[in-house]
């Protein structure tokens, strides 16, 4: 599972609709098929920009044609192994990044004392010394009940690798600040899940809708929110305004799903690497991943 204060894909996402939605980025598309449409992003700017967004702007351009930025040729880059361990290197950079200078150490236990997460990384550490030394005796000086040793060298094995790879939201906890800040965007997530409620209270403007689908998109409820924007915004898509709403047709045209599919195919890129890497004559295993990967 994912850490507490790491970033995920859909900071990724929601950082690339924030830009489409501040007019840094403009949506275009064009027919691929008589039934489907090729999206593509345009720099429009980036003027303003803070570090993690303009680190943003220079990994999509990586796969700019006639400046424009192509899904379709991205799709295709990310099937090759080097491009796709590119990519995996450099949004696990810009995860980092934004860590380091938004999320310091000193901030981020504001919000989250993660003490109990590092006894639990100490004594998975100690576990698997433990194991090691077990496992060590029970080879090389032949014990009676090596089998014994052996079971119980396996089992701190397992304690230890448990510990080590637990997500740092089990063994530490929310401060008091952590605790109301979580519980805040909880409730609005279920505000923002529940249609009855958006019903009820629509907001005013599609400039409040457009900030609705940015914070649903770090939140992970993009689609119930496109689709309440949809119904009651521009009634079922009778209301034609919406074409000329950048981040709703980016939303509309697929976009969304393109930038998803960008880490699943990096993802089985970088697997089927190591798979026949690993399975090759004298082959090793390839790099790691962290984030979406």
């Amino acid at each position: 599972g994912k850490n507490v204060g790491d970033l995920d894909q859909k900071a990724f996402q929601a950082t690339i609709m924030d830009l489409i939605n501040r007019g840094k980025l403009g949506v275009d598309s064009e027919d691929d098929t008589e039934f489907t449409k090729t999206t593509f992003l345009t720099v429009k700017s980036t003027d303003g920009l803070e570090r993690y967004e303009r680190e943003l702007v220079v990994i999509l351009r990586t796969y700019e044609l006639n400046g424009r930025i192509s899904f379709s040729y991205m799709q295709d880059c990310l099937r090759e192994e080097y491009q796709a361990r590119a990519y995996q290197d450099k949004y696990n950079t810009w995860c980092q990044n934004f860590k380091e200078e938004y999320l310091p150490e000193e901030v981020f236990s504001e919000y989250f004392d993660q003490t109990g997460s590092d006894y639990m990384m100490y004594f998975g550490i100690g576990a698997l010394v433990l194991a090691i030394i077990v496992g060590a005796l029970s080879i090389f000086l032949h014990f009676r009940g090596s089998f014994i040793t052996t079971i119980v060298a396996i089992f701190f094995a397992v304690v230890g690798v448990a510990c080590l790879i637990m997500p740092s939201g089990i063994g530490g906890k929310y401060t008091l600040k952590g605790k109301l800040y979580t519980e805040r965007w909880d409730k609005f997530k279920k505000f923002l899940k529940d249609y009855s409620l958006i019903k009820e209270h629509p907001p005013e403007s599609i400039a409040i809708w457009n900030q609705y689908l940015v914070y649903a998109t770090a939140l992970g409820v993009a689609d119930e929110v496109y689709k309440a924007m949809k119904l009651y915004a521009y009634g079922g898509l009778d209301n034609m305004s919406y074409t000329s709403n950048d981040l709703f047709m980016f939303y509309y045209l697929g976009g969304y799903n393109h930038v998803n599919s960008s880490f699943a195919t990096a993802s089985s890129t970088i697997s089927a690497a190591n798979n026949d890497s690993i399975g090759g004559i004298g082959g090793g295993s390839g790099g790691g991943g962290g984030g979406a990967f």
